[in-house]
């Protein structure tokens, strides 16, 4: 089972938080499928061991889920209302009626109790009641496989009928001493402090040592078999645009560990993520010499790119950008500044961007 995360939704969530706000008490997004991660999937994480999460989409869940309401019993009341609200929704709502007829297995639906002291719309909930009074007597057990089947089931609107949200609301305390997330359909929520511990990219090989990166980088891009200068030149600055994400998740990520406290570490994937820029970077040197060879003034980059301009010749001499040298010794360094480094390249990065943005 695989559990997979974007670094943004990470950081936006500790950068959310007070600081000094310990990382097990924030709650981060996740998924069991690899994220798009605003168009970029390769960037996805995933995490190095298996946790101890709430698997709600496997049979074992169900119990773990009914112990859990058993034990909280302010769980149990929020499950009983939000399947009450579902069950009241469904008379305007197809997709929510359909789920529900998928969740309770083809048995009838409660009905309905009717307001004789209102308006006449059935969809008005009376505040701290049932109006599906058959709910509160449904054994835990029950319940629980009556919610995780229509929540998986929903094919749209799952905000509405959150976990998080709705079952645990503002006391998460008591399901985050028993587990380090969960999973309901494709979706869940893990603890930051295990996304930052044990976080590593999907494409992630241990076995890779630093040399073979080079190598691999070099191999790759004389593999494409470029010949065409824009061709060449689109490689380029594809190959920039990651090193400039991972840099700007590299530099998010840093800058942000000195408020979450002394036992804030940096991750082991910073490591990985400084020698993926480095593959990119022999790729670079790869395009930038075949360019130069072709085009030495570099004249299809127009007169205004004199940044991109510069760091393609660097590139075409075998020469690595400042900034990423820096940080590959920051990397191999205890305690290093490399949020300040990685910022650096982010920003010649962006610069590299807006200069070649109409090609």
């Amino acid at each position: 089972m695989g559990i997979y995360f974007c670094i943004n939704d990470l950081i936006d969530a500790l950068a959310d938080a007070p600081d000094g706000t310990d990382p097990a008490q924030i709650l981060v997004t996740v998924a069991a499928k690899t994220p798009n991660c605003d168009g970029h999937s390769d960037d996805a994480m995933t995490l190095s061991s298996q946790p101890n999460i709430l698997n709600m989409n496997e049979p074992a869940g169900v119990y773990k889920l009914a112990t859990l309401l058993d034990e909280v019993p302010l769980y149990h009341i929020n499950m009983e209302l939000l399947l009450d609200k579902a069950l009241t929704i469904r008379h305007h709502n197809h997709l929510v009626d359909t789920a529900l007829l998928t969740a309770f297995g083809g048995q009838a639906l409660p009905n309905t109790l009717q307001r004789t002291d209102g308006p006449s719309d059935a969809t008005i909930v009376i505040e701290g009641s049932l109006r599906h009074p058959m709910i509160g007597h449904v054994d835990r057990v029950t319940l629980a496989k009556i919610y995780m089947n229509f929540y998986r089931a929903l094919t749209h609107g799952h905000e509405d009928f959150d976990f998080e949200t709705h079952i645990l609301g503002r006391h998460p305390e008591p399901f985050r001493t028993q587990f380090d997330g969960y999973l309901i359909g494709t979706r869940g929520a893990m603890r930051a402090d295990i996304l930052l511990g044990f976080g590593i990219r999907a494409d992630y090989d241990p076995r890779r040592p630093l040399e073979k990166y080079v190598d691999d980088g070099k191999k790759r891009a004389k593999a494409m078999q470029l010949s065409d200068p824009r061709e060449l030149c689109w490689a380029w600055m594809e190959a920039d645009a990651f090193q400039t994400r991972r840099c700007r998740d590299l530099d998010r990520l840093l800058s942000r560990l000195p408020a979450l406290g002394k036992t804030a570490k940096s991750p082991a994937w910073v490591r990985t993520d400084v020698f993926h820029c480095l593959e990119r970077e022999a790729m670079k040197q790869v395009f930038a010499a075949q360019m130069v060879a072709i085009d030495p003034d570099l004249r299809i980059l127009g007169p205004n790119a004199h940044n991109t301009r510069a760091a393609i010749n660097t590139n075409a001499k075998g020469g690595l950008d400042d900034a990423l040298q820096v940080l590959l010794s920051d990397t191999l360094i205890p305690d290093a500044k490399k949020s300040e480094t990685a910022r650096r390249f982010h920003e010649g990065g962006h610069m590299r961007q807006r200069e070649t943005a109409a090609l």
